[in-house]
């Protein structure tokens, strides 16, 4: 009779590249098992450490002993997190399924229309003005009455830009009927002037706002749109002035990789602190070219070192999703 752990072993290798498994650990850990040692990864720091001879059999074998927790810690503070973890909680095969689940449902993204007042160069989305698709009311509030019976805990409203939805408000509303602990607005801010702000002020929201340089030149190439870094900025003013929570995420290409630092500081002058600046690094494969952030191919490089290509690339992947989150 098979073991737990071995028909988990059994299904995530069905699903990887030959001579690899990989599985999830809770809260926040990745473990690729290459049939030599076992390569773990912190997703939440971004670090990587080995495992080999007895540590590799014990996690697979699910066993965690006193003794072991305590040679655990003699090896560093990452390693004894990493027991500690795997003495609560059994890890999982990583397969499509709990990849797509994670550790839990926690926010549901919602795009609500494709439509966009700018014209992003990186869009992955392909969005624009002309766009003109968008969801329904009542697809709107069914996924959103789904979502909380499934138990999300938080909702960010995207798009295009939600804010030109023709159910942005009606949205919101919903998410405040169902009492979500969280609603984010994720928007360029263009059409946050006062008509809607006013519209929406009384609601809890925060807001995350796109921003790529420092330099209104720049960011207005990039998003295509004269006068978009302005008008984002007066958006950020307004909900901070107002006391709603707002973040910031800079997505990271050619021509805006070393403006970072003085977007950080542009940001935090406006009010915006520097851990709400999130970095997302782009990455895109286009007919068969790689245009790659450097950080993150240093990253690949070195996940691959430990693993394979392919796991590497479906590490980095992981990791950039969750980072556009």
């Amino acid at each position: 009779m098979q073991t737990s752990i071995e028909r988990a072993q059994q299904s995530s290798r069905a699903t990887e590249p030959h001579g690899s498994a990989s599985y999830m650990l809770a809260p926040h850990w990745l473990v690729v098992d290459t049939e030599r040692s076992l390569a773990v990864l912190d997703m939440g720091g971004k670090k990587l450490f080995e495992l080999e001879g007895q540590w590799r059999e014990s996690v697979l074998a699910g066993s965690v002993s006193p003794s072991l927790l305590h040679f655990a810690g003699q090896g560093g503070a990452l390693s004894a997190q990493f027991f500690q973890a795997l003495s609560k909680s059994p890890l999982l095969p990583l397969t499509r399924a709990s990849a797509l689940r994670g550790f839990g449902y926690r926010q549901l993204f919602v795009e609500l229309t494709k439509r966009c007042n700018e014209q992003c160069v990186h869009c992955y989305a392909e969005s624009s003005p002309q766009c003109d698709e968008e969801l329904s009311l009542e697809s709107i509030r069914a996924l959103l009455k789904d979502a909380k019976t499934l138990g999300f805990e938080s909702v960010q409203l995207t798009g295009g830009d939600p804010l030109i939805s023709s159910h942005f408000l009606d949205a919101v509303e919903e998410c405040d009927r169902l009492k979500f602990e969280h609603v984010e607005i994720y928007t360029n801010g263009l059409a946050l002037g006062d008509a809607l702000y006013n519209q929406i002020r009384s609601y809890s929201l925060s807001f995350a706002f796109s921003f790529y340089s420092h330099d209104p030149d720049v960011h207005d190439r990039i998003t295509r749109t004269p006068g978009s870094q302005r008008r984002t900025i007066e958006a950020i003013k307004r909900v901070l002035a107002d006391g709603k929570r707002a973040r910031a995420g800079v997505v990271l290409m050619q021509e805006n990789f070393d403006h970072y630092p003085k977007v950080r500081e542009l940001l935090e002058k406006i009010g915006i602190a520097p851990e709400s600046v999130a970095t997302i690094p782009l990455v895109m494969w286009v007919a068969g070219f790689r245009f790659v952030n450097p950080r993150v191919e240093k990253y690949f490089l070195l996940l691959a070192a430990f693993t394979n290509r392919a796991v590497a690339q479906a590490m980095m992947l992981h990791a950039f999703l969750g980072a556009r989150r």
